[in-house]
């Protein structure tokens, strides 16, 4: 049986943090932050090499099991984050050795221009790759910076300004698919011939091309999607390209995102804005929630409900659907007519 492995705990009476390590008990002190960088000098000292390793070889543990395990896009995100910590911690420095301040000063060097969601993303897959050699995590309570919720979204009146600022008729097409799909934007590179679904006009990726992998994704399209999807018809292979012929993936799109960046003067529009963007849209035209979770892919509506939380406090939005007409208006208008 595997033995469990000495966590440190609060004693109450004396107010230190304890740990038991090979029947001894022994005291930390009253810092929680002192003592669990206390517990993993020990633990460190009572390893074996095995069981003390330098990040550079812990990293590359970790990215052979995502390359052997994980999706081709998860294993690309650990390679690009864990190659940048590699080359900025080097190649000798043991696990035990490593403590946050070295992490912070590693995100002021290399992210410095990123956001904090993406400075997120790299300390997590740093995390993710100690914790899967199963060895002591001197970062377990470091404090991550935190994920921004992206709430920037356009108004449909202002689709047509983006639209115009696209000079590429390719691009333009997978702008205006997502816009009128809500579909990720990994799912439209991903999109294929053998995905089309003519007759129930959707786009039908199989539970295991899915998101998740648990459950079918279907891409509902309307008759604006649906003319794109036959215009740019392939006889096989992905549907939508760009000029060179290939698939749009994240990093063509990202750089397509940068120019409208500076041309538009948005600063915050990135691809995922055309899915926000669909989703305000269908919201305050009246379609129920559950139903725009729906065509998001969403699971349930909880995630939907709580992304778009703050339409309620958008003047303009509710302002405007206060204007709309109703079954109400409708039945004291003819009333007044027949009088």
């Amino acid at each position: 049986m595997i033995k469990r492995k000495p966590r440190p705990w609060l004693h109450k009476q004396s107010g230190n943090w304890k740990v038991q390590i090979a029947g001894k008990q022994i005291n930390l002190g009253p810092d929680e932050a002192e003592a669990w960088n206390q517990y993993n000098k020990l633990m460190s000292a009572s390893a074996g090499p095995e069981q003390n390793p330098t990040c550079y070889d812990t990293f590359n543990r970790y990215l052979a099991f995502c390359e052997a395990k994980r999706s081709e896009a998860t294993f690309s995100l650990a390679q690009r984050h864990l190659k940048r910590a590699a080359g900025f911690l080097g190649k000798r420095l043991k696990v035990s050795e490593l403590t946050p301040e070295m992490i912070y000063q590693w995100l002021d060097q290399d992210y410095s221009s990123s956001s904090s969601t993406y400075q997120n993303d790299a300390v997590s897959h740093v995390i993710a790759a100690i914790n899967h050699c199963r060895i002591s995590n001197p970062l377990h309570r470091m404090e991550k910076p935190s994920r921004q919720q992206r709430e920037f979204f356009l108004y449909p009146e202002q689709w047509k300004f983006l639209i115009e600022a696209i000079s590429d008729d390719l691009f333009r097409d997978y702008v205006i698919f997502g816009l009128h799909t809500g579909a990720r934007p990994q799912e439209i590179g991903a999109m294929s011939t053998r995905h089309y679904e003519r007759e129930d006009s959707r786009i039908h990726f199989p539970k295991h091309e899915a998101k998740g992998k648990k459950r079918p994704r279907l891409i509902y399209l309307d008759d604006v999607a649906k003319e794109i999807i036959e215009r740019n018809l392939q006889s096989r292979g992905p549907i939508l390209r760009n000029r060179n012929g290939k698939p749009w993936n994240k990093d063509n799109v990202n750089c397509r995102f940068r120019r409208l960046k500076v041309k538009l003067k948005m600063p915050d529009i990135v691809a995922y804005t055309l899915r926000h963007s669909f989703a305000v849209w269908k919201l305050t035209e009246g379609v129920e929630v559950a139903i725009v979770a729906a065509l998001m892919g969403h699971v349930d509506s909880r995630m939907v409900e709580g992304r778009y939380g703050h339409i309620p406090n958008n003047k303009k939005l509710m302002l405007a659907a206060t204007k709309t007409s109703s079954p109400l208006s409708a039945a004291l208008n003819r009333s007044d007519s027949d009088a």
